[in-house]
């Protein structure tokens, strides 16, 4: 099942197979969680909505949940050493 996120991104030409792979595997972990524990909310439903907007980034944003990192500003002045 692991293969399977992997492999769809790229075979359905997502600029950022890896990424988006990375996504769905998120999602399936928490649809099998949710299943688990709450059967009742049907996160299944849900998940394939969402699976397609992944599927459906083109992947050129800036993803909120990966922000840039800061670029480094000036070291601190460390004291002479003694």
């Amino acid at each position: 099942m692991s293969r399977l996120p992997a492999d769809e991104p790229d075979r359905l030409g997502h600029p950022r197979p890896a990424h988006a792979a990375d996504r769905l595997q998120l999602l399936i972990d928490g649809v099998l969680a949710a299943g688990a524990t709450r059967p009742e909310t049907d996160p299944a439903a849900s998940a394939r909505e969402l699976a397609e907007r992944i599927l459906a980034d083109p992947g050129h944003r800036d993803d909120p949940a990966r922000p840039a990192r800061p670029t480094p500003g000036p070291r601190p002045a460390r004291p002479a050493d003694r």
